[in-house]
């Protein structure tokens, strides 16, 4: 009978490791020329993503996560990790950042605001809102 035959758990481990500089320009000219769009805003993968929410949610799925997970389990890659991709990360989305944020400064840049009162709930009605307002409407949202 025959049976699988593996290399040692270290070489695996090892081999999965060197892979990662391989993998960057490996994923980059995978997916020159894919058409993610068609098939990720098609009909059936807007109702495999409802089934299958919906399933995960009547089955509590995320709550069971979350619950099996402490906070040191979570903390220890949060912060090794975390703090390893966020600096880049955001240099990365730096121009996006500036590109979205820029009809936002422009409807802040010199808006007028009311002056100040003594009573702090009539400062925010007066000033805090009228902020949000012009944000949203910025950005193409109802106020």
């Amino acid at each position: 009978m025959p049976t699988i035959k593996m290399k040692a758990q270290s070489a695996i481990q090892a081999n999965y490791a060197a892979s990662g500089g391989k993998a960057s320009t490996g994923y980059a000219a995978g997916i020159i020329g894919a058409d993610w769009h068609g098939p990720a805003a098609s009909d059936n993968a807007e109702n495999l993503y409802s089934t299958n929410t919906a399933a995960a949610a009547a089955a509590r799925l995320r709550q069971k996560k979350v619950q099996a997970l402490s906070n040191q389990d979570w903390f220890g890659p949060a912060s090794t990790l975390g703090a390893q991709r966020i600096g880049p990360g955001i240099t990365a989305a730096a121009p996006k950042q500036a590109k979205g944020y820029a009809p936002v400064y422009q409807a802040l840049q010199g808006l007028s605001l009311s002056d100040k009162t003594s009573d702090y709930r009539t400062n925010i009605t007066n000033n805090v809102t009228a902020v949000v307002a012009a944000e949203k409407k910025a950005v193409g949202k109802p106020a």
